[in-house]
């Protein structure tokens, strides 16, 4: 199934709105929830069901990629979440979407930067609780190569913590458990550097958010 298999009508929309990057200039584009676009994929699970109050991508001209994210909390009994953006290229299926990294939200369902405080992330690679404070970016150009136009798919990995303390600020930091491969509630003493559990992302099952398309 192609991503650019859609309607007339939402072609024709997205055609004035795909993410076009570059070396030479930052482009910026709004992220919208999946079921809101007109995105047919192969199943009705196509599109997943988190909530969006905004979002915004963001790619900078050396090619680090931010995410501005409020209100995407998906369960409020299991607030804080990983998050994973793939890049798909215009008329590429899918599957062929390409990693680019992740991001983690806080118990009010906004991103949050390296420092554990609200704010807006680059991307990185997240595999454990102390990979949140990395300073280690991914770089799209690095990853991806000529990049051309095409669509961020943001995924929703599951909650990184069943911790379900919500006293503000929300610092993730301060967490006193993780949902680790040792563990659903790890609140051993490696529980920081314990790899998450994280299912793997399917590629056209419970997208969350695209950018590029917009009603």
């Amino acid at each position: 199934m192609k991503i650019m298999q859609l309607t007339a009508s939402i072609l024709a929309l997205a055609f004035m709105t795909l993410v076009t990057t570059n070396a030479n200039a930052a482009s910026k584009n709004d992220l919208v929830r999946c079921s809101e676009t007109g995105y047919v994929g192969s199943s009705a699970d196509s599109c997943g069901g988190d909530n969006l109050t905004r979002g915004a991508i963001q790619v900078s001209p050396s090619g680090k990629v931010s995410v501005a994210i409020n209100g995407a909390a998906a369960d409020p009994l299991y607030p804080y979440n990983l998050y994973e953006v793939y890049w798909l290229s215009v008329g590429e299926a899918v599957s062929a979407a390409q990693l680019i990294g992740n991001f983690v939200t806080d118990c009010n369902g906004n991103s949050i930067k390296n420092s554990g405080a609200p704010g807006i992330p680059w991307l990185k690679t997240i595999t454990n609780a102390a990979d949140i404070a990395s300073t280690s970016y991914a770089n799209i150009y690095t990853l991806v190569g000529n990049v051309k136009s095409g669509v961020f798919l943001v995924y929703d990995r599951g909650p990184y913590s069943y911790d379900a303390n919500i006293t503000p600020p929300c610092n993730p930091r301060m967490l006193t458990e993780y949902n680790t491969t040792l563990s659903p509630n790890d609140t051993g003493a490696a529980k920081s550097t314990t790899p998450f559990a994280n299912p793997p992302v399917v590629p056209d099952y419970r997208i969350q958010f695209m950018s590029g398309y917009h009603n």
